[in-house]
C-alpha cells in the first residue's frame, strides 16, 4: 500500500514538473514572438471547432441513415402483410415449412410440431395442439382462425 502511495506522488510530482515546464515555456515563446503565440492561439480552438462540427454532422448524417433504415424495414413488413392473408394451415398435412407460416411458429416448434403428431397420429381438434411443447395459450389463441384439423 506504502509502495502504490509513493507511486501515485512522484506521478503526481512528475505531471506537475510538466505543466510548469510547459508553461514556462510558452511564456518565453510568447516573449520571443508575440504575434506567432497569437495566431497558434487562435487556430487551437478553429481546430477544434472544425473536429466538433465534423463529428456533429457524421453523427447526424448516420441517424438519418439508422431512420431510413428502419423506415423502410416497416414499409416492407406492411408491404408483406397486405400482399399475403394468412392461408389456413392442416396441422395434420403441413410440412415444418407451412407450419412456420402461423404466428409465433419458428422452426424448432414447427419440428415439435410435426415430432409430435408422427409420434401420437393427427391432432382431433386445434386445442390438442397445446399438448407440443412451445405451443400455449396465446400462439394457439392467434392462430385459432387459421389452423385447421380436416
Amino acid at each position: 500500500m506504502k509502495r502504490t502511495k509513493s507511486i501515485v506522488a512522484l506521478c503526481m510530482a512528475l505531471m506537475l514538473c510538466l505543466c510548469w515546464s510547459g508553461l514556462a515555456l510558452a511564456a518565453e515563446a510568447k516573449a520571443k514572438d508575440p504575434a506567432a503565440m497569437e495566431k497558434m492561439e487562435k487556430k487551437a480552438p478553429v481546430k477544434a471547432e472544425k473536429k466538433a462540427t465534423a463529428k456533429a454532422e457524421k453523427k447526424a448524417t448516420k441517424a438519418k441513415a439508422d431512420k431510413k433504415a428502419a423506415a423502410k424495414k416497416a414499409d416492407m413488413k406492411k408491404a408483406k402483410k397486405k400482399a399475403e392473408p394468412p392461408k389456413p394451415v392442416n396441422i395434420n398435412t403441413a410440412s415444418e415449412k407451412e407450419l412456420q407460416q402461423l404466428k409465433g411458429v419458428g422452426p424448432k416448434t414447427a419440428k415439435a410440431i410435426a415430432d409430435y403428431r408422427k409420434k401420437h397420429g393427427e391432432f382431433k381438434s386445434a386445442e390438442d395442439l397445446m399438448k407440443v411443447k412451445g405451443i400455449g395459450k396465446k400462439t394457439l389463441g392467434n392462430n385459432k382462425d387459421l389452423i385447421k384439423t380436416k
